[in-house]
């Protein structure tokens, strides 16, 4: 992930090609002063679940069920999230699955896609560390958490997504202690977690 110097066009290389990346900001509020802005993919897509598999969770201290026990109860039918777009960080962490998949669930689930503005000139490109096809193997993870924290039993997913776009979302933060926090929800982010790179931004 690169940036122009000159122009300020923003490109990812995959393999030996230079994509063009679309780009945008996520408004602050008007009173609102932006410490840090970090890189996201919004990723659009459709997708429904190919296989699904359900474990009901098991413990050593269950005793095995004997013959007059009743018959467990059916499951309840799964309830597939029908969202077309997901946040997932471009920035690097120290731990995906509690501090990138965490973000990206909470924003995704609060933003309603409006109040786009052009990028900030000064976004910091050294923090984008995966590119477009990046996001999109991230995405059915995100997925198969957000199903399975709503789900008593243990839910098996495999997918089959159409992929429409990834657009980079550039969000605005404020220093908050140890954190940062944005500025529309208020969800926080270990300052520690996030891995700074000091890669170049402009090409």
């Amino acid at each position: 992930m690169t940036r122009c110097g000159h122009c300020r066009a923003g490109h990812q290389i995959i393999g030996s090609s230079a994509v063009a990346v679309s780009e945008a900001a996520v408004a602050a509020p008007a009173a609102a002063a932006v410490d840090q802005w970090l890189p996201l993919w919004l990723v659009e897509f459709q997708i429904a679940a190919a296989d699904i598999e359900r474990l009901p969770p098991a413990s050593v201290f269950q005793s095995a069920p004997g013959a007059d026990d009743p018959a467990p109860a059916p499951p309840a039918p799964l309830a597939l999230d029908q969202r077309q777009a997901l946040l997932l960080p471009a920035f690097g962490t120290t731990n995906f699955v509690n501090y990138s998949s965490n973000l990206g669930l909470e924003l995704s689930g609060r933003w309603d896609g409006r109040g786009l503005s052009p990028a900030p000139r000064d976004a910091p490109w050294a923090l984008c560390r995966y590119h477009g096809l990046d996001a999109r193997g991230m995405a059915p993870v995100l997925l198969r958490l957000l199903v399975n924290k709503r789900e008593r039993d243990i839910i098996g997913l495999e997918f089959e997504p159409v992929w429409i776009r990834e657009r980079l979302i550039w969000w605005p933060f404020a220093v908050d202690g140890d954190c940062l926090r944005d500025l529309l929800f208020g969800v926080r982010v270990l300052r520690s977690a996030i891995a700074f790179r000091p890669a170049p931004a402009d090409a």
